[in-house]
């Protein structure tokens, strides 16, 4: 408790420079180096070649193993996302346009169930998903109009089944 205490720096604990220093062998300056890129593959020898896994990483390899019915799913996810009553007709001609949805039934049905989908979670732009079907039912021949609209009927069927089975 009696007087100072002792300054970090104190001279009495520092050691003299020639301690600390260590004196380090000395190097040829080429030793263990290679002259003229001789580190390189020699012609006459084949680099082994790489066996690629099955699970590698491709750049776009996810999207090129998909089907056609499975990459135009994600391009109709994709732009019913991006839906609002500003952008309906834009968006509208592009769904249907990009997506081949008028020449595939596969692509048409998944685009019911999709839009059924939002139709449901988003009440509030219910009408305008209904708008999206009729525009898509106007664009689609008499006979594919028929079909498209039974399997709006179709869907709407089998929620209501599974929603009155709980």
């Amino acid at each position: 408790l009696g007087g100072a205490p002792k300054a970090w720096g104190s001279r009495s604990k520092q050691m003299p420079l020639q301690t600390l220093k260590k004196e380090e062998p000395k190097e040829e300056p080429n030793k263990g180096r290679e002259i003229f890129g001789s580190a390189a593959p020699k012609p006459e020898e084949e680099p082994e070649k790489l066996v690629v896994g099955e699970g590698a990483f491709r750049a776009g390899g996810f999207k090129s193993r998909m089907s056609e019915e499975e990459r135009a799913k994600m391009k109709i996810m994709g732009v019913l996302n991006r839906m609002a009553p500003e952008k309906f007709e834009k968006l509208a001609v592009l769904l249907i346009e990009e997506n081949k949805i008028l020449e595939n039934d596969v692509i048409l049905k998944n685009t019911v169930e999709l839009i059924f989908k939002r139709a449901t979670t988003q009440q509030d732009l219910c009408s305008m998903f209904a708008d999206l079907c009729s525009f898509i039912s106007n664009k689609l021949d008499a006979d594919r109009s028929k079909a498209y609209k039974r399997m709006l009927l179709e869907t709407v069927q089998s929620e209501y089944e599974a929603l009155k089975n709980l």
